[in-house]
């Protein structure tokens, strides 16, 4: 699986810069209002996502290792029944009732996941409005860029940015569904711990995603 990761020329321009030129960089949170209000809140409500998805997604871990506890027994016992020296054809071991409740829990954290991404694209489209709304107003339709709102990133910059990040979620999501619709029906100890240890470590959202929304929030002087 191919982690989505920053180029060499995003790390530089979306890293958080200090700068004392910047008028709106000393405006007190309180007194923002217009475009500034809009972007400042809207990353918050970002960051607040970011931090439910790793609640949900240690919830699931606790989940999906339930169900590998209970797999993982499972699949001991029909092993030793097929090891029994009496040669006998044995019937294959029942899964307990559990099981089911533990998948069930999997998929109702994987459908709040979803909600979050949709959230999330709700997000970037409003940062992208506010993009478009501040180059009408300064008539710049023609320019590339847009004005700066805080220190030193362009108006269009954090809805960049937040693009990335679902980009990132989104594929995330993809594998958290994969997971949960097989986890319940996985026969063998390797495949198992292979679905464990992809819920646990989320490959596609790496340390790209954690600098984009820090360098935001430092931005927007949340930080």
């Amino acid at each position: 699986m191919q982690k989505s990761t920053l180029s060499e020329g995003d790390d530089e321009r979306f890293s958080p810069v200090k700068s004392k030129g910047s008028p709106a960089s000393i405006q007190k949170s309180a007194t923002l209002t217009g475009s500034c209000r809009k972007v400042k809140d809207t990353v918050a409500d970002l960051h607040n996502l970011c931090q439910k998805w790793l609640k949900f997604n240690n919830e699931g871990s606790a989940a999906i290792n339930e169900i590998a506890n209970v797999k993982l027994q499972a699949i001991f016992k029909e092993e030793e029944s097929k090891r029994n020296e009496d040669g006998e054809a044995l019937t294959k071991t029942e899964m307990p009732e559990v099981l089911e409740d533990h998948c069930t829990k999997v998929l109702g954290i994987v459908d709040k996941m979803r909600k979050l991404v949709d959230k999330m694209e709700a997000m970037a489209g409003i940062l992208h409005g506010v993009a478009d709304l501040e180059r009408h107003k300064v008539q710049c339709t023609l320019s590339d860029s847009g004005p700066i709102l805080f220190q030193t990133w362009k108006v269009e910059d954090y809805g960049e940015a937040t693009l990335k990040m679902l980009e990132s979620y989104r594929n995330e999501l993809k594998l958290k569904e994969l997971l949960s619709e097989n986890v319940c029906h996985v026969k063998d100890r390797d495949t198992m711990m292979f679905y464990t240890a992809a819920w646990v470590h989320q490959p596609y959202i790496d340390n790209s995603c954690t600098l984009l929304l820090e360098s935001m929030l430092t931005e927007t002087g949340h930080r």
